[in-house]
């Protein structure tokens, strides 16, 4: 996991979110007021009074053992979100919360769409029925749709099927040299 390719964002928009909707007394909130900070409204803030958690929640999203079955569109996305939920307070050390789960539909439904587009690519568009291969598809859905999570998705155990073609998938030569785009949900 490096800084600049955005689940740390996105675990920042996590605690943001929570945050939102927790109680006076928590450990964020001890820490916003002794560093005399009077709201989570900026990267720069949630990382100054929530660093830890930040990053626990950004390992839960880099596990692949969490964020692959999260990404199973077989399943409803309410359901994935009720475990990417459990998930991220988990890792925060405190209940969830009607704003954290608010929070986490959207992400979730985000990827689910951005899984969807994934199953629609093919590798050249000369070749139409030759499907991309997972792992290409993973890393091109999640740059197209800035969507981090696809990146921590496991291939190897996410269902293969295919839905409509939406576009060809580059060269892998090609896909190196993309820039790394944060998650459109993440703050920044």
């Amino acid at each position: 996991m490096a800084l600049h390719t955005g689940e740390v964002n996105l675990a920042a928009a996590f605690v943001r979110a929570w945050h939102a909707g927790a109680g006076a007394s928590n450990p964020i909130s001890d820490r916003l007021s002794v560093f005399g900070v009077d709201a989570l409204d900026t990267y720069e803030r949630v990382l100054l009074c929530a660093y830890p958690e930040v990053v626990r929640i950004a390992c839960t999203l880099v596990s692949t053992a969490v964020i692959t079955p999260v990404l199973d569109i077989r399943m409803s996305a309410l359901d994935r979100a009720g475990v990417l939920s459990r998930a991220v307070a988990d890792a925060i050390g405190e209940p969830e919360n009607d704003e954290l789960r608010t929070f986490t539909i959207r992400v979730v439904g985000h990827a689910h769409r951005a899984m969807l587009y994934m199953y629609g690519l093919r590798s050249t568009r000369q070749a139409k029925h030759q499907l991309s291969p997972l792992n290409r598809a993973l890393i091109v859905a999640a740059s197209r749709q800035r969507a981090c999570l696809l990146r921590h998705a496991s291939p190897r155990r996410i269902p293969d099927i295919a839905g409509k073609v939406t576009g060809a998938a580059p060269k892998p030569r090609v896909i190196r040299k993309w820039p790394i785009k944060i998650d459109e949900l993440a703050l920044s």
